[in-house]
C-alpha cells in the first residue's frame, strides 16, 4: 500500500473517531437538557387590532381558531421562546431560540405549540414560516393572501375563502377541504397533497415524489398537476384545461364534463374516453398508466 493511502486512512480514521467523540458529547449534553427541559403556558390577550398575521416559527405545532376575543397561547422553554406583539396593524409572532449549539441536537418534538384566537373572520394575510411545525385552521376565515413556507411539517386547512393561496412544503403532507379560492399554488417535495371540495379560478400542484388525490376539484381556468415520481389520483374534477403529467406514476381517475383527451404514456397502458368536444385534457406519463372516465 501507497504512503498516500495510508496517510488518506489514517485521516479519515482520526475524522470518525473526532466524529464519533464529537456526537457522543452532544447526545450527552443535549439527553441532559431534554430530560430536565421544563415548558411553560403563556397567555397573551391581545388589546390592539390587525388586519394581518405574520408568523416566524421553528418547529411550534400552529393552530389558528375562532374566539370571542383575540389572543396567543404559547407552549414553550426558557430557551426556546416566542415573541408576540402587534406592530403597525400587524400580529407578529416569532420564535425566539436561545439555546446552546450542543443543546440543539436533541431539541424536537409536538410540545412546542402556538394557539391563535381571533375574532373577525376576515383579514388582509396570513404569512406563516415554520421550520418542522404544522398548521391547523379549520374554522370560517377571509383571507386575501393565505402563503405557508413548511419543512416537514403538515398542512391542514378548510373552511376558507381566500383570494390567493400559496404553499410551499418539503416533506410536509398537505390537506385541502373545502375551500373557495382565486388562484391556488402549492408545490411539496416528498408531502402528499389531499384536495377535496374546492373551487378555485386556477389551480397548480407540482412536487417531486409528492402524491396527489383530488376529489370534488373544479377549477374555472385551469387545473394544473405535475409530479416526477407520484401518481396523480382524482374523483368528480374539471376545468376549462386541464394538464396532468407524471413521470413514473399513474394517472387515475374521472372528469364531470366531456373534454378533448390528449393521453401520452411510453410504456404504461392508456384508456380515456373517445370524445373531441370540450376543452382539453393533456395527459402524459413515461412508465405509469392512464385511465380517465367521464363521471355519470
Amino acid at each position: 500500500m501507497s504512503k498516500a493511502k495510508i496517510a488518506f486512512l489514517i485521516i479519515a480514521l482520526v475524522l470518525i473517531i473526532a466524529g464519533g467523540t464529537l456526537f457522543g458529547v452532544c447526545y450527552a449534553r443535549g439527553a441532559r437538557y431534554d430530560d430536565n427541559i421544563q415548558f411553560v403556558n403563556k397567555t397573551y390577550d391581545l388589546t390592539e387590532e390587525f388586519n394581518s398575521i405574520d408568523l416566524e416559527l421553528g418547529m411550534s405545532k400552529l393552530e389558528i381558531v375562532k374566539a370571542e376575543t383575540n389572543k396567543v397561547e404559547v407552549s414553550e422553554t426558557d430557551k426556546f421562546h416566542h415573541e408576540v406583539k402587534v406592530v403597525e396593524n400587524k400580529l407578529q409572532i416569532k420564535t425566539i431560540d436561545d439555546t446552546q449549539w450542543y443543546e440543539k441536537f436533541l431539541i424536537f418534538g409536538d410540545k412546542y405549540s402556538v394557539k391563535i384566537s381571533l375574532n373577525k373572520d376576515v383579514y388582509d394575510s396570513l404569512n406563516v414560516k415554520n421550520g418542522t411545525g404544522s398548521l391547523t385552521i379549520s374554522n370560517p376565515f377571509t383571507f386575501t393572501n393565505f402563503t405557508v413556507e413548511n419543512g416537514t411539517g403538515g398542512v391542514k386547512a378548510s373552511n376558507l375563502t381566500i383570494t390567493s393561496l400559496k404553499i410551499n412544503s418539503g416533506t410536509g403532507s398537505v390537506d385541502l377541504s373545502n375551500i373557495t379560492a382565486g388562484n391556488i399554488d402549492i408545490n411539496t417535495s416528498t408531502g402528499s397533497k389531499t384536495i377535496q371540495d374546492v373551487h378555485a379560478t386556477n389551480i397548480k400542484l407540482t412536487g417531486s415524489t409528492a402524491s396527489n388525490r383530488l376529489t370534488n376539484v373544479i377549477a374555472d381556468n385551469e387545473l394544473y398537476v405535475k409530479s416526477s415520481t407520484g401518481s396523480i389520483k382524482f374523483d368528480g374534477i374539471d376545468a376549462a384545461t386541464i394538464y396532468m403529467e407524471s413521470s413514473t406514476g399513474s394517472i387515475r381517475g374521472s372528469v364531470l364534463t366531456e373534454k378533448t383527451f390528449i393521453p401520452h404514456s411510453s410504456t404504461g397502458s392508456v384508456r380515456v374516453p373517445t370524445n373531441t368536444t370540450g376543452g382539453t385534457c393533456t395527459l402524459k406519463t413515461s412508465t405509469g398508466s392512464i385511465d380517465v372516465t367521464i363521471k355519470a
